[in-house]
């Protein structure tokens, strides 16, 4: 865990707070307790902790009104807080090969796909011709001429 939250930018100092945290499964110790154990202030480990938490290293969880903690016989007077480590160092490669096993999936569909053809727009309408007053006549004149030459019905 140390590793990870070194990488992640934290100080050397926050980040043996962490690992001491990671030490164990759940960590229900005291952030007195992790100050002595590390060789800090109290509030070193509260800025570790809160790094830790927004890095997505660990997560905090406050204890609820009379909730007792595991292995306890009864509820602590001054509350307590529990931290697990995420992943416990394997979840963000887990995450990082599901998000390339998807991209590479993306690119796959998209190789087998033909082409797409670019959409043709529909022909124009033919715009009105413009005519002359002597192609007007004459183009009635047709009209007329071929309405006589019809046989009657």
């Amino acid at each position: 865990m140390e590793d990870r939250a070194r990488k992640a930018g934290l100080s050397l100092a926050r980040a043996k707070v962490l690992g001491q945290v990671a030490s164990r499964k759940d960590c229900w110790a005291f952030r007195k307790r992790l100050a002595e154990v590390v060789g800090v202030s109290i509030r070193t480990v509260q800025r570790a902790l809160t790094q830790g938490r927004l890095e997505g290293l660990i997560q905090c969880f406050r204890a609820k009104k009379n909730e007792v903690p595991p292995g306890a016989e009864k509820p602590f007077h001054c509350g307590w807080s529990h931290r697990i480590t995420v992943g416990r160092g394997f979840a963000g490669e887990a995450v990082r090969q599901a998000i390339a096993a998807a991209k590479l999936a993306l690119l796959a569909r998209r190789a087998a796909k033909p082409a797409a053809q670019p959409r043709q727009r529909p022909a124009a309408q033919p715009q009105a011709r413009r005519m002359t007053a002597e192609q007007i006549d004459a183009e009635l004149e047709r009209r007329d001429n071929r309405e006589r030459e019809k046989p009657p019905d």
